[in-house]
């Protein structure tokens, strides 16, 4: 499995499972951040979930596309963070 560490702080390392995607039983895309995740992420996980409604709205099976969308979550965590200050690398 592929996870993301996030450096919130010199002393602090947040480790995010990039099992953050998920499609629930409707075909819906679901972002699930643990709550470890920094606070100033929080608010964006509806845009995240948006972003994947509108790329994947002409697929019929959208768990079929469950790698891409997680490859998604991952560039996007990675802008989200320039954009907040936090410094995401990969391990």
């Amino acid at each position: 499995m592929t996870s993301a560490s996030i450096s919130v702080s010199k002393n602090q390392e947040v480790t995010l499972d990039l099992d953050i995607v998920s499609v629930d039983d409707t075909g819906s895309w679901k972002v699930c951040f643990p709550c470890h995740v920094p606070q100033s992420m929080q608010p964006h996980k509806l845009e995240l979930e948006q972003i994947l409604e509108r790329v994947f709205s002409n697929c019929s099976n959208p768990a079929s596309n469950l790698a891409l969308a997680r490859q998604l979550a991952i560039n996007w965590c990675q802008q989200k963070g320039r954009e907040l200050g936090i410094a995401i690398r990969f391990s």
